[in-house]
């Protein structure tokens, strides 16, 4: 995670920083088949996000493995920084994480609106 919001920040404006965010969503693989019902599944709906956004997180060997989509490019981009970002981790970097924490180390916080980061 860190990594990735370390790319982010050192773009060197904002349109920049925005961009690398969508990119980074392009990037994001679509779920398919059965992952695709339980991704959409309405527990892992992001309340209080502009965007209708699903994420699901889930132990893999001890490890996270976290999927999502979403409806518009900014949020998928956020999605696949999560995704990337705890792929592999130890549970408690989850439940560690906070939303204006991660905006501020990736220096989203000055590029998205506020309800990009409430959910």
């Amino acid at each position: 995670m860190r990594r990735l919001s370390a790319v982010l920040r050192a773009a060197p404006t904002e349109r920049e920083r925005t961009l690398r965010l969508l990119r980074l969503g392009e990037r994001l693989p679509p779920p398919e088949g059965g992952a695709a019902a339980l991704l959409l599944a309405e527990g892992t709906r992001v309340r209080g996000c502009t965007s209708v956004v699903h994420v699901r997180a889930h132990l893999a060997d001890g490890a996270l493995r976290v999927g999502g989509t979403a409806d518009s490019r900014v949020a998928r981009g956020i999605v696949a920084l999560l995704a990337r970002g705890l792929h592999g981790a130890p549970p408690a970097a989850l439940s560690a994480l906070s939303s204006r924490a991660l905006a501020e180390a990736s220096g989203l916080h000055t590029t998205l609106a506020a309800g990009r980061l409430n959910g």
